[in-house]
């Protein structure tokens, strides 16, 4: 008997950018959540169903269970939206485009992006997610993979760059 397990799995990477140097501060294994497991079997046999690509970062301050962000809360497979997402303004998340470095040869995509210098300065960051795009103007982004980690207290001194595998 022949077994195929079709499991996919997400590495997150995010760097502090000064200058031209870059410092490894995080990397672990993320979590893709049940609402993106069952769009892509679903994508497999129904027909006429709209392709949602990732194409957004969105951060939060939510991902630890004390103020200091040291403690990690577990992911949830059923997450249907960050912990507590962090927001430009009332309602109006943190979106970061993202990049798509696609390597078929070795069955995976890379996804980019960077917090610029004056972006988010005094949040502590302790979260992130990758979002699937709108299909109309009236259906919301959906999450696809999230991350807890501890926390990055952003300032104006450096960037953030996320580099985000999945395979």
């Amino acid at each position: 008997m022949i077994t195929d397990t079709l499991q996919s799995k997400g590495e997150l990477s995010i760097y502090e950018m000064r200058g031209e140097g870059k410092v490894l501060l995080i990397k672990d294994t993320n979590l893709i959540v049940n609402a993106a497991k069952t769009a892509i079997l679903t994508s497999l046999y129904t027909s006429g169903i709209p392709s949602r690509a990732i194409n957004t970062l969105r951060v939060g301050t939510g991902g630890t269970i004390d103020p200091e962000g040291l403690y990690v809360k577990p992911a949830l497979g059923t997450q249907t939206s960050l912990n507590n997402q962090a927001e430009v303004s009332v309602g109006i998340p943190y979106e970061f485009p993202l990049t798509a470095i696609p390597d078929p040869a070795n069955n995976k995509v890379t996804f980019v992006t960077d917090i610029t210098y004056g972006v988010g300065v005094g949040l502590r960051l302790t979260e992130a997610a990758l979002y699937c795009g709108r299909i109309s103007d009236f259906s919301p982004p959906i999450i696809f993979s999230v991350k807890n980690h501890p926390g990055i207290v952003k300032s104006a001194e450096f960037s953030l760059h996320y580099e985000w595998t999945i395979r």
